[in-house]
């Protein structure tokens, strides 16, 4: 039978391997609180996302209409009820977008992205021959 060598350590490396192991041990104790914390926020985000409250609709809406909540000089009370009601409609889909609830995927960021630069080139070019 052959004998497995036997690794002997000096105190001061005893100690620092202590140390080591310490550290180790206290900083995995601090990514897993670290995690947890993550884990908490990732549900509490995808709730939000899911089931979005009225206030974050209304923030998102006056974001795309910094006059949402005043009614026009021109305006009367149903149509401005209108407005805030498409408006709102307008945010929900917003956030069903970031969500990934809505029309976008991974899988079509790309094709999305060339309908637009394409759209984009059209338009541009066709706004230079004008000028030209």
């Amino acid at each position: 039978m052959i004998s497995e060598p036997r690794i002997t350590f000096t105190t001061a490396e005893i100690r620092h391997i202590e140390q080591a192991l310490t550290t180790l041990l206290t900083n995995a104790r601090a990514h897993t609180a670290q995690l947890a914390r993550l884990a908490q926020i990732t549900d509490e985000l995808a709730n939000l996302l899911l089931d979005p409250s009225i206030g974050l609709l209304v923030s998102i809406a006056m974001r795309m209409d910094h006059a949402l909540l005043m009614q026009l000089p021109d305006e009367k009370p149903d149509e401005h009820l209108n407005r805030i009601e498409r408006t709102m409609n307008d945010a929900r889909r917003a956030l069903e977008e970031v969500s990934g609830t809505g029309f976008w995927t991974q899988e079509r960021d790309k094709v999305y992205e060339a309908y637009y630069l394409a759209v984009k080139e059209r338009i541009e070019g066709h706004d230079e021959n004008r000028a030209g």
